[in-house]
């Protein structure tokens, strides 16, 4: 049976933060053998990113209860989720379940909202840092960093680093990991 890794999709959405991560999922959903199936989720069909881009969620929040792994990406639209009972009760629920959490960059921040990040170590934008250490108890870091079910990226502004990219590289390495050689060739990374 595939596993169902849903993204988040939400208005205000940075469009790289989804993007980066959809495209490595879905190349890798392409591996002959396959067992990941990549799932933009949201409040709303019809969405609108940060910097404009009109995009549609293919199904509905309610879907985070089958999903195997969320990843959360950042954006400013991530500060008006927190206030929706409907994703709190389902982020809730899913960790409660012990599913796989993965954030890009301000992403970390729904987490954060619903308590679930106390005492643990995460990655946020490197902007951001200050916003979520008053918002509660965490150690940050830079990069990626795995703290039980939780991975985030973000913090490092220099470098060519997409953590959109390396958290799809993450998903890959928990779930996929005989399809990274395949992705990697399909996207050209590593190519000078």
């Amino acid at each position: 049976m595939k596993k169902r890794i849903g993204i988040l999709v939400f208005d205000e959405v940075d469009e790289i933060d989804f993007i980066g991560v959809y495209e490595v999922l879905q190349k890798a959903a392409q591996f002959p053998g396959s067992e990941i199936s990549p799932i933009l989720i949201g409040l709303r069909k019809s969405l609108r990113g940060a910097n404009g881009l009109v995009f549609s969620s293919e199904k509905d929040v309610a879907d985070i209860k089958e999903c195997d792994a969320l990843v959360i990406p950042g954006g400013k639209g991530i500060h008006s989720l927190k206030h929706d009972n409907i994703i709190k009760h389902l982020i809730i629920n899913a960790f409660e379940r012990k599913i796989q959490f993965y954030t890009v960059c301000s992403g970390i921040f729904l987490l954060a909202y619903f308590g679930l990040i106390l005492k643990k170590t995460v990655c946020v934008h490197h902007a951001k840092t200050d916003d979520l250490l008053n918002l509660c108890d965490c150690l940050i870091e830079k990069g990626v960093v795995r703290d039980g079910t939780i991975v985030s990226a973000g913090g490092e502004k220099e470098g060519k680093n997409m953590k959109s990219i390396q958290i799809g590289y993450e998903i890959l390495k928990d779930f996929a990991p005989q399809a990274i050689p395949y992705v990697t060739e399909r996207l050209e990374l590593g190519c000078n």
